[in-house]
């Protein structure tokens, strides 16, 4: 097939345009559309650091705010190439600037991914509107949209459809077979770097049922082939990033997590896929709307729907059993994929993500729902194929076809279907539920503006203008869901600058006024949004390098001594832990002072925020030690003896303890450093230097 260049750049152009209007206020008006998100309360501390570290030329290989080894912990992108150009641009920027710089380059990675989900259906000889109606409906689908909250979630979702792109061309195109796994290996190393391992685990899984699917369709081991050379190329290229990780997964409690932990939020009940006709029909998390806890309705089921009119379009590429000539095996490939992700956002709603989970890496994933990612995708793609057989001339066959369906199916449905819908809208409004009536009449407007565009292709005098309106009421569908009334999307203050609530908060400026090194902790209690939140959430920025803010996770401990994490630190505020892991202020909505005074102080002039009176150092000695190899026991044992006298070792230090009641020296912190930590020791006796920092192979201690 030759290739029209100027059409295709056309059809790339016009996705830039689209691109540009739809996020017209985070690029033009700089209202911050994703202020609410993670890229707020994760990515935005990881960019900082990360830029400060390559500003003085120091590679982050150690977070010494969250206490974990952060080269190994894939979410940072340290090796992605954008994001080390970026977070050092970052690191020139103000707060509010590097936020803007965040918005931007995830915003340009769904512009790339638009992009590259065009030139995938353009491989295959789709006609130039309905490859780009592909491209928009997944783009602006509402599982990529919202996923872009997270920078990390953009870098890596914008390159699976050039993953399948040169995968498929790989295995259907004989000229330069080798050389499309290759790059197939190439783009699939950039998903890796970009942060986000779940999805990369699952475009892996797909590649391999690709490569089954079509070794039992051709009847070759050509596609067996193609996936070795894929993923050789894949890891030879991200073993820089995978290698730290695995070792890192080895250490945390992550390795030991089971299938009800992975499958127990993000499973999908299926009375949710409403939401893929009618979306948000449930309401949503903000507005605490009707279903919300009765149905156990989660966030996830934001992320579905696609828009009416991309959905029917699928619906009626199947009945009608479109002739794509060899790209055949590609639509039922992509109808398999469709199908089978359905079954698996289900999670433990369904035994096809149990089976799935049996297989060997993909435990270590979770979410189950965001295989919504490779439905959308597939939902996309089969889209634009329908679109682009009923955007040209007609065979005879087709049109035969498709007025049998339209009387036989879509005359009646578009007459009855109101009827059916009548007594749930008596219920809604009986109840009072007017915004999921409003979402119901959204759905019809769509519905029957598709039911007119199918009558005046059978019926009527068709015109190309048709067709280019049909793609922009896609558009707007897509735009009004997934951009307007997604619950995700707004900032929290519209109009306002993310940062204005901590670049100059007084309670920042008041924690990092004190000089000692500690830890600030809000994961024990409910927080209250506002201020505190925005403390705690942001973690680690610019000014905050000498408060050492975050939780002491505990995601890395010595081998054996069992899962410690913070979850098993929220039940009890007295607990010695607290005081162990150097937390000095806690913020929280609960009035500690007034239910536990011996140990927490209210601190003046801050609502919510509380001082641990019992705060243990950072560093210090002790003389007297237990010997237990029991890992659990060692947790039990740790909350019955004082710490700061006694500690629980696994290992005998070889020598003999003693219960003296002072200490057998001091020791001061005398330089804290990325990943270096110097100290000062005046001992009189034999002694332990305890310090309450994550344990992790490599570490090493000199005198």
């Amino acid at each position: 097939m030759k290739v029209d260049v100027k059409k295709t750049i056309r059809g790339i152009l016009s996705l830039i345009i689209i691109n540009l209007i739809f996020f017209f206020r985070p690029i033009f008006v700089n209202k911050f559309m994703f202020s609410t998100s993670e890229m707020l309360s994760e990515c935005f501390g990881f960019y900082r650091y990360m830029g400060d570290c390559l500003r003085v030329s120091t590679f982050p290989l150690w977070d010494p705010y969250y206490y974990f080894p952060f080269a190994a912990l894939i979410f940072p992108a340290v090796f992605y190439p954008f994001n080390i150009i970026g977070g050092y641009i970052s690191s020139f920027l103000d707060f509010n600037s590097t936020f803007y710089l965040m918005q931007v380059i995830a915003i340009s990675h769904l512009l790339l991914a638009s992009i590259f989900m065009y030139l995938f259906l353009k491989s295959f000889e789709i006609r130039q509107k309905g490859a780009q109606l592909g491209a928009i409906i997944f783009t602006y689908s509402g599982f990529v949209i919202c996923g872009a909250q997270s920078i990390y979630y953009a870098h890596t979702v914008a390159w699976f459809p050039l993953i399948m792109l040169f995968f498929l061309k790989g295995i259907l195109k004989p000229v330069r077979n080798n050389l499309n796994f290759v790059l197939a290996g190439v783009f699939l190393a950039f998903a890796i770097l970009g942060g986000f391992i779940t999805f990369t685990f699952y475009m892996c899984a797909v590649l391999v049922f690709c490569a089954i699917w079509f070794c039992a369709r051709l009847r070759s081991i050509l596609p067996l082939k193609g996936l070795l050379i894929t993923f050789t190329v894949a890891v030879g290229l991200a073993c820089v990033q995978l290698t730290p990780t695995f070792e890192y997964f080895n250490q945390s409690i992550r390795k030991g997590i089971g299938y009800d932990l992975i499958t127990e939020w993000g499973s999908t009940p299926a009375f949710h896929f409403i939401n893929f006709f009618i979306p948000h029909f449930f309401g949503g998390a903000g507005t605490q709307d009707w279903a919300w806890h009765i149905l156990g309705v989660g966030f996830y089921v934001f992320f579905y729907y696609a828009g009416v009119m991309s959905l029917f379009l699928v619906i009626l590429g199947i009945f009608l059993k479109l002739k794509i000539n060899y790209q055949k095996e590609v639509y039922l490939f992509l109808f398999f994929l469709a199908v089978l992700s359905l079954f698996l956002i289900m999670g433990n709603k369904s035994a096809v993500f149990g089976w799935l989970y049996s297989l060997p890496v993909l435990p270590v994933t979770r979410v189950p729902t965001r295989w919504a990612l490779f439905l959308d995708f597939s939902l996309a793609a089969l889209a634009g194929i329908s679109f682009s057989a009923l955007s040209s001339n007609l065979s005879k066959d087709t049109r035969q076809n498709l007025r049998i369906i339209f009387r036989k199916f879509l005359k009646p449905i578009a007459l009855w279907l109101p009827l059916v819908f009548a007594p749930i809208v008596c219920m809604l409004l009986a109840n009072k539920h007017i915004g999921s009536i409003e979402r119901i009449i959204y759905f019809f407007i769509f519905f029957y503006i598709f039911i007119g565009f199918i009558f005046v292709r059978l019926f009527g005098k068709f015109r190309k203008e048709y067709n280019f309106i049909f793609v922009i009421l896609v558009c707007l569908d897509l735009f009004i869901a997934n951009a307007m009334t997604n619950p995700a999307l707004p900032a929290v203050y519209p109009g306002e600058k993310p940062s204005l609530n901590f670049q100059d908060n007084p309670l920042v400026k008041y924690l990092k006024a004190d000089k000692d090194i500690f830890r600030v902790s809000g994961l024990l209690y409910p927080i209250n949004s506002g201020q505190a939140i925005q403390i705690f959430t942001l973690g680690y920025m610019g000014g905050f390098h000498y408060v050492r803010l975050g939780d002491f996770r505990g995601q890395t401990n010595p081998q054996g001594s069992g899962s410690l994490s913070w979850f098993e630190l929220r039940g009890d505020p007295l607990s010695q832990f607290i005081d162990f892991y150097n937390v000095k202020y806690l913020i929280t909505e609960y009035d500690l002072s007034r239910f536990w005074p011996q140990k927490y102080e209210s601190v003046a002039g801050f609502i919510g925020l509380y001082r641990n009176k019992n705060v243990f150092p950072r560093a210090y000695f002790v003389s007297d030690y237990e010997v237990m190899p029991d890992g659990k026991e060692i947790l039990k044992r740790m909350e019955e003896v004082d710490l700061r006298k006694r500690v629980i070792l696994e290992e005998d230090p070889g020598f003999i303890g003693s219960t003296y009641q002072d200490t057998p020296g001091e020791v001061t912190i005398t330089n804290y450093k990325t990943q270096e930590i110097e100290l000062q020791a005046d001992v009189q006796r034999d002694g332990l230097l305890v310090m309450s920092e994550v344990y992790y192979p490599g570490w090493q201690a000199y005198v």
